[in-house]
């Protein structure tokens, strides 16, 4: 099975089902705007010849003052002047040996470490509690309408420059506790406005970016959303939010759903959310290594897409 192609509702072909999963690089070419650089080229060009069917870039960013770290690469019209030949050549070298290569933008939101000058955003100015680590970050301020359009916006360019590039697609972040995931969270967003409250409402922003992005892209270039199974945080975004979610995707063209969980207060991305005794941990792959198996299932059930 893992080595069967799959359709994807784009129209498009993955030559296998085994995927290189985003993981955050930190090698861009800082002194370059964070375009790429050589040494990540070099990796990616090693991926792309290890036989995956689809590999997915660490998150990129789209704002220049919202850095998840300073090594992320970023895709933004004032991100200062890159060179669109380095980045067509990243993707092209991932792409040369048959894989699809999608990029991975996103928008950290209130989980940005303290930096002078540079301000926090977030849903609500709820800030991150980590409990002796909570004073790496600042309290991030509540988003305007006017900010809320302006990521919207941000979302879209990034993946209309992406298809122009040569990817094959973008997936938008929407877990991890990240800015689309945090206007999900019922404890992290607390807003009394159309952007806040009611799961409906609370899902508005990661609807507003996917319609913008469709609207920016050709029909074949590929759209997916990373979203949690849950946040792992009693009165946080829960499988029932993600089901309806998921129920409401099937409608808005998306080519697939990566499942995953946690934020940075609770890490379960990372496995944290597994209690196991040294027996169960050494007898039961499927607890050790998939980590949001039962999540996936019941996506599965509900979900016209991969």
């Amino acid at each position: 099975m893992a080595f069967n192609p799959i359709s994807l509702p784009n129209g498009s072909t993955i030559k296998n089902r085994i995927v290189k999963a985003a993981m955050e690089e930190s090698m861009a070419d800082v002194e370059h705007h964070c375009q790429p650089s050589k040494a990540m080229i070099k990796l990616y060009d090693a991926w792309g010849a290890g036989g995956s069917g689809l590999i997915l870039s660490g998150h990129v960013m789209i704002d220049p003052l919202a850095m998840a770290l300073a090594g992320d690469t970023l895709l933004a019209e004032d991100a200062g002047p890159q060179d669109d030949q380095v980045w067509r050549t990243l993707i092209s070298k991932t792409k040369a040996h048959g894989a699809q290569f999608w990029l991975q933008i996103n928008h950290p939101g209130r989980q940005v470490k303290k930096q002078d000058g540079i301000e926090a955003y977030g849903p609500s100015d709820v800030q991150v509690k980590m409990g002796r680590l909570s004073a790496l970050f600042g309290k991030p301020i509540a988003m305007s309408e006017e900010k809320i359009q302006d990521i919207i916006h941000r979302f879209a360019y990034a993946a209309r420059k992406a298809e122009e590039l040569g990817a094959d697609g973008v997936e938008i972040h929407a877990a991890h506790g990240y800015l689309i995931s945090a206007f999900l969270s019922p404890l992290a967003n607390v807003r009394t406005d159309r952007w806040g409250g009611s799961r409906e409402n609370r899902a508005r922003l990661l609807f507003e970016v996917l319609k913008a992005v469709r609207a920016n892209v050709s029909p074949s270039f590929g759209v997916a959303v990373k979203i949690n199974s849950s946040d792992f945080q009693k009165g946080g975004f829960d499988s029932e939010d993600l089901l309806w979610i998921v129920k409401q995707l099937n409608a808005m063209h998306i080519d697939f759903i990566e499942i995953s969980g946690g934020n940075y207060e609770s890490p379960a991305m990372a496995g944290s959310h597994m209690v196991m005794d040294e027996k169960t941990a050494q007898s039961s792959t499927t607890i050790r290594e998939m980590y949001f198996f039962e999540a996936a299932k019941q996506v599965e059930q509900v979900a016209t897409m991969p």
